[in-house]
């Protein structure tokens, strides 16, 4: 299965992303609906008085092919082009070069298959390779779709509607891809996974977002609450929109992991590189976030089940486009030297984070917006209690939201977070870059000697303290 959505987000979604997911990387477009290269020949024949013609190339037009077609444009008054350039989200997913004439230029996608079109004197298109018209009209009416659902994914006022357009809207486009590419060999198959990949997790953190605006009308998707998942498949169907934000909030539940996932996709998807598909992106949207690698057996068999997927078959292409993620999380600043970030305290004082405390220190990276990190902050004030009785270690609790009105809310509102130390970073990109953090929450335990002993991926809670303690010593 091969996916591929272009487009640019709306600049508010795009700054909501900004704020709200703050480490998570994640493509900078939002799925949109210009896709293919459709027919250049509606509505541009010669014995029309003034046709237009709109050019929809998905690659980044060579200059001079575009010079070409703006010169052309400007010599005859009587015809309109509108090139369309969008930026790609697969790469040279159609590749465009001169043809062989001045005045002429071939598209061919990745499938091999090419069209010619040459700018004639009367300002009509000639193609000379056509394509399959019922199969051109039948991709234009999936392109309709898309660009219809596209549109009522960022005009819906109902979250739980746009995540289910969205569903409609993926829906349509895995039957175009499965229409258009076929027959595409192994190399191709990856580029269009890997970019396709990229663009079903701004969909995923999409879900993530609004999720957090459900719980009062949806209480389990509140990550305080019990989450009953005695029948846990259910939750990964993926038609029914509240149960699909619901399966991201289970992804960060101690009670659902990666080796159940797996489990499920190998018993649902019979398709063996659309199975591997879903767990390349599932599995890399945990890693490129530094999310946890959840199991129902504990953080070993998560990451037997990970290895397993990475160091299975190595003919098969999806597994080395996720491999770096892999080895990054699970070794993410391991053994360096901790970094002396500066920090604000809710006094409004400046100090550095060496500063704080002599012995081992536990790093607690977390925002206002994260709904899991407010989730187990019980579970840090209670590490944090006991350590300090202990003499054990100092937690530090290190917000990372960009501004301090959210989190000088958060803890007027919650004076008990103060057990543990609660500062803010004062440059969340540096905090990012020293501590080599992509996601939250994320705790860090530095030693005595001011060295990393551990980055954990994994959730904080109380199986882990006694790990937790053990390296501090």
């Amino acid at each position: 299965m091969l996916t591929f959505i272009l487009g640019i987000m709306p600049n508010r979604l795009s700054r909501k992303s900004a704020e709200t997911t703050g480490f998570l990387p994640h493509s900078a477009g939002y799925p949109c609906a210009l896709l293919l290269l459709f027919l250049f020949t509606l509505g541009c024949s010669p014995d029309r008085e003034a046709p237009t013609c709109e050019i929809h190339i998905v690659s980044e037009l060579p200059v001079s092919i575009r010079r070409l077609i703006t010169e052309s444009a400007v010599a005859e008054d009587t015809t309109e082009f509108e090139i369309r350039d969008t930026t790609p989200a697969l790469p040279k997913m159609y590749t465009v070069t001169l043809g062989t004439s001045d005045s002429s230029f071939v598209v061919t996608n990745l499938g091999g298959r090419s069209r010619e079109i040459r700018i004639a004197e009367d300002s009509s298109w000639t193609s000379t390779l056509p394509f399959d018209a019922a199969f051109n009209r039948l991709q234009y009416e999936r392109l309709a779709i898309i660009q219809n659902y596209s549109g009522a994914v960022f005009s819906a006022d109902d979250p739980v509607r746009a995540v289910s357009y969205g569903d409609s809207m993926i829906a349509a486009v895995s039957a175009l891809v499965e229409q258009n590419y076929p027959d595409l060999d192994a190399d191709d198959r990856a580029l269009l996974v890997e970019k396709s990949r990229q663009n079903i997790q701004s969909f995923q953190y999409f879900y993530a977002i609004t999720a957090s605006s459900l719980a009062a009308d949806h209480p389990a998707l509140d990550f305080s609450d019990a989450i009953d998942v005695t029948d846990t498949l259910n939750y990964l169907l993926p038609h029914n929109a509240v149960k699909r934000l619901e399966m991201d909030y289970l992804r960060r539940h101690d009670s659902l992991g990666v080796d159940r996932f797996f489990d499920f996709v190998a018993e649902r998807v019979p398709n063996e590189d659309l199975r591997w598909l879903y767990q390349s992106v599932y599995l890399n949207e945990l890693l490129s976030g530094g999310a946890y690698l959840l199991t129902r057996s504990g953080p070993a068999a998560a990451i037997r089940a990970v290895t397993e997927f990475m160091e299975g078959d190595t003919a098969n292409p999806y597994r080395d486009l996720y491999r770096s993620a892999y080895t990054s999380t699970l070794s993410a600043a391991e053994g360096e030297a901790a970094a002396d970030i500066r920090l604000v305290n809710a006094a409004g004082d400046t100090l550095s984070l060496l500063g704080i405390a002599d012995g081992p220190l536990l790093l607690d990276f977390w925002a206002t917006w994260c709904a899991p990190c407010i989730a187990e902050k019980p579970q840090v004030q209670a590490l944090a209690t006991y350590a300090l009785t202990e003499e054990l270690l100092t937690v530090v609790s290190i917000s990372v939201d960009e501004r301090g009105t959210p989190w000088k809310a958060y803890l007027d509102r919650n004076p008990n977070a103060l057990v543990p130390q609660e500062y803010r970073a004062t440059d969340v990109a540096a905090v990012r870059n020293a501590y080599h953090i992509t996601g939250i929450p994320r705790k860090v335990l530095v030693d005595a000697r001011g060295r990393i002993q551990v980055s954990q991926v994994e959730s904080l809670n109380p199986l882990h303290f006694a790990d937790l303690l053990g390296y501090s010593r």
